[in-house]
């Protein structure tokens, strides 16, 4: 089997082709956008942001990409905010060597935890999660979302 290399980007890194290469490996449905040249520049420039790609083979074969929390307990976090392997690839060890990679950025950095929000029916990415130690702390965890776009702000109330 060919090996599995796991690589930080940086805004450098983010070129036309490689961009392209996202867009082949992971097209835009309903829920994922189209990769967009300057936003990827700008993210992966961005320090408080963390994208790591893994190649099978020579070819794009997954991403992970998250944030660092600046929390006010000076608790080094990092939220791991979207996980994703092209289907050619599944199953075949590439999340694990970019969240092993991952891990050993962090610790090495001095950071407390991370963590994911997924949901219970998603049995790749549960399992993903369970392979790498992950545990779910709380069995009554809710994720709540609130659509900006919906938001109508207070009432004004006028005397």
């Amino acid at each position: 089997m060919a090996d599995i290399i796991a690589k930080f980007i940086t805004g450098k890194d983010v070129t036309a082709d490689f961009v392209e290469g996202l867009k082949v490996a992971f097209p835009a449905d309903q829920e994922n956008p189209e990769w967009d040249l300057k936003k990827t520049q700008a993210f992966a420039g961005n320090t408080s942001n963390i994208m790591i790609v893994g190649y099978l083979g020579g070819e794009l074969a997954g991403f992970l990409y998250g944030y660092i929390l600046d929390r006010p307990d000076n608790q080094k976090q990092f939220l791991i905010y979207e996980v994703s392997t092209s289907k050619k690839f599944r199953r075949k060890g590439v999340m694990k060597e970019i969240f092993n990679t991952l891990f050993d950025y962090l610790k090495n950095n001095d950071f407390d935890e991370a963590w994911v929000l997924t949901n219970k029916s998603n049995i790749a990415a549960t399992s993903l999660y369970k392979t790498m130690d992950g545990r779910q702390e709380n069995a009554d965890d809710v994720m709540y979302t609130f659509k900006l776009s919906e938001y109508v702000g207070p009432a004004l109330i006028m005397l």
